[in-house]
């Protein structure tokens, strides 16, 4: 990216679990504030990388990673470009990024 033109990253949140089982859904929906706050005091924003593996599961959701980027293009909007770093994209994350999005 450095070579198109600067860029200031804006580091918002990082979680990180061993695998085995589901995580409390209470400990998500605190890590979802956190990102909802995040994101809302950086904007505007060019673009978005979401680093998630794609296979979490909560206590009471079946797709956390789906909500989470549906959360972030309420919050940005529709037109900031989406990047995330997986190839095995949920069907919310497909639904939720209609504008330029790199896989």
């Amino acid at each position: 990216m450095d070579a198109h033109a600067p860029w200031v990253p804006v580091p918002l949140l990082f979680a990180n679990a061993e695998s085995g089982g589901p995580v409390e859904h209470g400990f998500f929906l605190d890590v979802v504030q956190e990102l909802r706050r995040g994101l809302t005091d950086a904007l505007p924003l060019d673009g978005v990388y979401i680093c998630e593996h794609g296979a979490a599961i909560t206590t009471e959701e079946a797709d956390p990673d789906g909500l989470v980027f549906a959360l972030v293009r309420e919050i940005v909007g529709p037109s900031v470009a989406g990047c995330r770093n997986r190839r095995s994209a949920c069907e919310l994350f497909r639904n939720a990024w209609s504008v330029p999005l790199i896989l």
